[in-house]
């Protein structure tokens, strides 16, 4: 199984890719208490878009998370966002 399928466990991608947490909390997806539960779970439980957390995904992965600071998160992923509404068209 590819790790970013939605049928991942959020805390096996957290896991795999610390970076990703950074995308679940932009999306407000609840990656600590909720990581046994799938991202395609999750969102349904929650209402969150699967399609745009799964396109945000692969930025968040090449992200380095040192001691909680981050760079650059923020522009990469809603660049990424943009790009992706921009598809959906």
């Amino acid at each position: 199984m590819s790790e970013q399928t939605p049928t991942a466990s959020i805390g096996d991608l957290v896991t795999a890719k610390p970076g990703r947490s950074r995308v679940f909390e932009k999306f407000g997806v609840d990656y600590c208490c909720r990581g046994s539960q799938t991202l395609e779970a999750a969102c349904a439980a929650d209402g969150k878009d699967l399609a745009a957390i799964l396109g945000a995904l692969p930025y968040g992965a090449r992200l380095q998370v040192h001691q909680g600071l981050y760079s650059g998160w923020r522009h990469q992923l809603e660049g990424a966002l943009v790009r992706q509404g921009q598809r959906a068209q």
